[in-house]
């Protein structure tokens, strides 16, 4: 993330820019229109101390998405599958989390977990290029399963999961098409989870011993 103190000279600077570049509008539900961000907008908000530093937020087709806090329960998920899975990752992939991924123009993205190609550089990954992407949902469900998954089934990503830690299931979105995911299965955390293109990582989430309340 980017920090900068700005004076009031800069500010007016950033302003005028926004006005000079006259930002795409979108409309809400509403039917009142919004103005639509770019992802370059987003880190000059940030340099310019207009988005604190600390906000944590996401750019999902203009609009600013701001991002809850993580619980508890969204914690001893991530952290579980990150040390099971950093033993068994192969070394062609790579695994991180919550990584910004620019789409385009208009969106970037920080989904909770990311599998990639190791021999993919880092400035190159983009959300295609992925072999699997885990949202996980406390009380995120119905946006990662609407809004993120629409986004990600039409960029591209083969296989989206996500793991729902109130109904204890996981959503597992395969066959992106332009309009959603072709193939959505729903899988028990007492059954085997086993990613298309990383074999290598199955696992089923009981065997975390995870005590999520």
């Amino acid at each position: 993330m980017i920090t900068a103190s700005t004076s009031g000279d800069a500010m007016n600077v950033h302003q005028s820019q926004f006005a000079e570049r006259r930002p795409e509008a979108t409309r809400g539900a509403e039917g009142l229109d919004r103005h639509k961000f770019t992802v370059d907008d987003c880190f000059r908000m940030v340099e310019a101390g207009i988005l604190p530093h600390d906000y944590r937020f996401e750019l999902i087709d203009g609009e600013l998405v701001p991002m809850s806090p993580k619980s508890s329960q969204h914690f001893a998920v991530q952290t579980a599958l990150l040390r099971a899975w950093g033993r068994s990752l192969p070394d062609t992939q790579a695994l991180g989390a919550e990584p910004t991924l620019r789409t385009d123009g208009s969106t970037f993205v920080e989904p909770d977990l990311h599998v990639w190609p190791s021999a993919i550089a880092a400035a190159d990954i983009t959300l295609a290029s992925s072999s699997l992407v885990i949202e996980i949902a406390v009380t995120s469900l119905k946006f990662d399963l609407t809004t993120k998954a629409e986004l990600y089934s039409r960029h591209g990503v083969t296989e989206y999961w996500v793991i729902d830690t109130v109904n204890r299931v996981t959503r597992v979105h395969r066959e992106p098409t332009e309009t959603g995911f072709g193939a959505i299965t729903q899988v028990a955390w007492s059954d085997r989870l086993v990613p298309t293109r990383v074999p290598e990582l199955a696992i089923r989430l009981d065997d975390l011993g995870l005590n999520l309340g």
